[in-house]
């Protein structure tokens, strides 16, 4: 008799026709003959129409997909918004012949995304999986080994750096005082040496910037600050992403890229903001133009393989792990969330003022949560939009099949 398998069929609403993505509502699961039957919802805003739906199945980390499966209904391209959705199930054309015994499964619904109705940010779901972590091209530096292995759960993430505008939502909602505003201001370039200037802080951080551009002089907290915020307007798990997930979402899904969205150093003005011709340090790199001396507006440049924007580039993004130098040599298979101890928290992709070396999906940088820099900032993550139902499915002698909805 073959070993019991957990079994996983997930439902993903990969991309709806028009901005806002469409979502699963009322899932259920139901057996007819030796049928999984599966109803749902498709529900959207005014003006969407309908939406992708891709279907596979997860059996010990193996993903097979709708071809396999032997489905009919409402799956693939241009399913209509609307209820009474419909996906039948042959189960035994997939389960192996001679099987007798009981599998543990999970329907899960998710979408490609949504829109944040209070601040308007894009957030974009990622299909969690393992990839190698860390310095892949052999080319970084000493904190970005060994190279390891890492597994992370599906989790959504925001397209683009939280904004100015944003931010100004935020501060005018709470009254909220930065770090860089209580104590002694933001470091910048004076135009001799980065230096503390009491006089600088998001509102002012020493160069032009309107709302459209990533909010930088920000500090670890205040990035806290804001999401908790954003948590309680918008009743969703956001919070800042773990340098796992961060890394994967930067390599469009874990792929061996050197930078977010190509591996092609010549070509890296096209993807981010860095110390390039317009910049007035002596590390620039004169041969590249992005078009801007200090920050761009966010989705300026183009987006890696998830459409996401900046990930390389224009600002340092805070994450929510602790800094250590050495963390990769005991790190977690399956969803690091980093060491528990360590006065330092990790940013990641660097900035507008920083060499291609630092911008790459690898690169790892480091600040103390309570200080403000012109070149960081920071952008939300949180779970994915999902329903489910969970259930067992038993194959008896015969080959007749009995499922149960948990």
């Amino acid at each position: 008799m073959l070993k019991s398998v957990l079994l996983l069929l997930v439902i993903l609403i990969l991309q709806s026709r028009v901005a806002v993505a469409a979502e699963v509502n009322n899932l259920t699961m139901r057996q007819i003959g030796n049928s999984a039957i599966v109803d749902y919802d498709l529900s959207g805003r005014p003006g969407e129409r309908e939406a992708d739906v891709t279907v596979w199945l997860a059996i010990g980390g193996e993903r097979y997909g709708a071809d396999k499966l032997k489905l009919a209904g409402d799956f693939g391209g241009k399913v209509k918004i609307g209820p009474g959705k419909r996906i039948a199930w042959d189960v035994l054309s997939f389960i192996p012949s001679g099987f007798e015994g009981e599998i543990a499964w999970e329907i899960a619904v998710s979408n490609s995304g949504f829109k944040d109705p209070d601040t308007g940010m894009q957030i974009v779901s990622v299909k969690g999986g393992c990839y190698q972590m860390g310095d892949t091209f052999g080319d970084g530096l000493k904190d970005e080994k060994p190279v390891h292995e890492v597994c992370i759960d599906d989790f959504a993430i925001a397209k683009h750096d939280v904004t100015v505008g944003i931010f100004r939502k935020f501060v005018a909602s709470t009254r909220y005082r930065t770090d860089a505003e209580n104590s002694e201001g933001c470091t910048v370039w004076n135009g001799q040496k980065f230096a503390l200037d009491v006089a600088k802080n998001w509102r002012n951080p020493g160069f032009d910037q309107d709302d459209r551009h990533p909010v930088v002089c920000v500090s670890w907290n205040d990035a806290v600050a804001f999401i908790d915020w954003l948590k309680e307007s918008s009743g969703r798990e956001y919070r800042l992403p773990t340098e796992a997930e961060w890394e994967y979402a930067a390599r469009s899904g874990g792929k061996k890229e050197r930078y977010a969205g190509t591996s092609n150093a010549k070509k890296l003005h096209n993807f981010a903001n860095f110390c390039d011709a317009n910049c007035e340090f002596d590390w620039k790199i004169a041969s590249q133009n992005d078009g801007y001396k200090y920050t761009a507006p966010v989705g300026t440049h183009k987006p890696n393989g998830l459409g996401l924007y900046d990930m390389s580039g224009n600002v340092w993004q805070w994450l929510q792990d602790r800094y250590d130098a050495d963390y990769y040599r005991q790190s977690k298979k399956t969803n690091p969330a980093g060491p528990t101890i360590g006065s330092l928290r990790v940013v990641r992709g660097a900035s507008w003022m920083y060499q291609p070396v630092y911008a790459r999906a690898a690169g790892r940088g480091k600040f103390n949560p309570d200080s403000a820099d012109s070149s960081v900032g920071f952008r939300a993550a949180s779970s994915p939009v999902m329903a489910k139902v969970t259930g067992r499915i038993s194959v008896m002698p015969g080959r007749s099949v009995e499922m149960s909805a948990d």
